[in-house]
């Protein structure tokens, strides 16, 4: 076809009103030919009759939007097309083809398909928790290892329950914390460092050891007499417990005495005087105590 040709009109008819036309034979592959554009959005949403398929309403569509449905049934509503859902659910449906089955724990009966009711038999994951815990439960557990066994603290040697598996983990068993702390310290800590943690001050200078000593002096400085009660409210602290010889680790009643903040620090200089003054005033202090024990 030569340009001539396809520049020629031809003579037709509008498809939606029918009235005569001319248009280029170009376009003669075209299906369908219209006068303007608005009979070309006319004859595009033109609309066609159906019934509905729940109601029997008529309802109108249009032709563009019958080809998108797979079912071929169209609604008025989606009240009538839920309403058509529910007749057709379940066992009523055509491609219906799940089987019916008991639950073996609680016995109510529930559907599967076919390839699945062989496989299960309970109707939910706690129905199947249950009859797990039925089966495998001590001995019917495939993790068995023949239950546990009977073996003694360690600290206060009471009858205690382990399983192998727990024995084989630690070499060492407690019945509670309690007794495992009380067993773990001192030398047997894995964090012992030969008692360095306390240094320069042996273990035996602990607060059991200073309490009695200021319950002896009458929770009374030696040298100012001021008074615990006095001493927490000016320092927000206790009196302090003072070797006499300056040895640390010389931990005899008889070389402690108690002392104000302010006298602690005062007897570290001029030391020769301080520990003869010291001593008479314990010595004094024991004598006293011996008399009165014995009148007592």
């Amino acid at each position: 076809m030569t340009a001539r040709t396809r520049s020629k009109k031809i003579n037709s008819f509008c498809d939606y009103c029918k009235k005569p036309i001319e248009f280029y034979r170009r376009y003669l592959k075209l299906k369908h030919h219209f006068c303007n554009r608005k009979c070309c959005d006319l004859f595009r949403n033109k609309k066609i009759f159906l019934h509905c398929f729940q109601c029997k309403k008529i309802i109108y569509k249009i032709p563009s939007s019958l080809k998108h449905s797979k079912t071929k049934h169209y609604f008025c509503s989606k009240y009538c097309k839920d309403k058509w859902m529910k007749s057709y659910c379940g066992e009523k449906h055509p491609n219906w083809k799940s089987k019916k089955k008991k639950c073996k724990i609680c016995s109510k009966y529930f559907f599967r398909s076919p390839s699945h009711i062989k496989k299960l038999s309970f109707c939910s994951n706690k129905c199947h928790g249950k009859w797990l815990k039925i089966k495998y439960k001590g001995s019917g557990s495939p993790s068995w290892t023949g239950g546990p066994e009977v073996i003694k603290c360690v600290k206060c040697k009471k009858k205690i329950y382990r399983n192998k598996a727990e024995i084989k983990k630690a070499s060492l068993h407690f019945c509670n914390l309690k007794c495992r702390n009380d067993y773990m310290r001192g030398s047997r800590s894995p964090h012992w460092r030969n008692g360095i943690s306390k240094l320069p001050y042996s273990f035996e200078f602990n607060d059991k050891l200073k309490e009695e000593i200021r319950f002896r002096d009458k929770y009374n400085c030696q040298l100012c007499s001021v008074t615990e009660e006095e001493h927490i409210i000016i320092w927000g602290e206790v009196l302090s417990v003072h070797h006499i010889d300056y040895n640390k680790k010389n931990c005899k009643k008889s070389n402690l005495i108690t002392l104000c903040k302010q006298c602690n620090s005062r007897v570290n200089f001029n030391r020769k005087y301080w520990v003869d003054f010291l001593r008479k005033i314990i010595e004094r202090k024991l004598y006293n105590n011996v008399n009165l024990s014995a009148l007592g």
